[in-house]
């Protein structure tokens, strides 16, 4: 079981110090911190583990954990104080022009029916 632990430990170091992206951390997270993860699954095979040896390996596991963790809260501080790259102003660019908006199209369609009845010879009337 002990060498279970170590093995696992080499590759959650390995995997933290491969972190880059914040896709990445998530992947980390959950193979290793959530319930399910890697770490957990050592938990649920502690029971298995002679009573003699249990406070040694029970004390490696919660390292191992604590370990995972500070690495994983490290990596998200120094994701999240990476600075973004903004595009920069350029202002030799000519402006941005204004939308101007359309017709509706149902105005559209009554003010072509008006133009065929005029061009018929009606006359339009506003009124009640």
């Amino acid at each position: 079981m002990l060498e279970k632990i170590r093995l696992l430990r080499e590759r959650v170091e390995a995997k933290a110090a491969s972190i880059s992206t914040e896709s990445e951390l998530d992947t980390y997270r959950i193979n290793f911190l959530v319930r399910k993860g890697l770490i957990a699954c050592l938990f649920d095979e502690l029971n298995a583990v002679p009573a003699s040896e249990k406070p040694t390996v029970g004390k490696q596991l919660n390292e191992l954990r604590q370990r995972a963790q500070s690495l994983f809260d490290e990596k998200a501080a120094t994701l999240k104080s990476k600075p973004t790259v903004s595009p920069t102003l350029d202002p030799s660019l000519p402006g941005r022009r204004k939308f101007r908006g359309s017709r509706h199209p149902l105005t559209q369609t009554l003010d072509e029916i008006k133009a065929i009845f005029v061009s018929m010879g009606f006359g339009i009337a506003d009124g009640p």
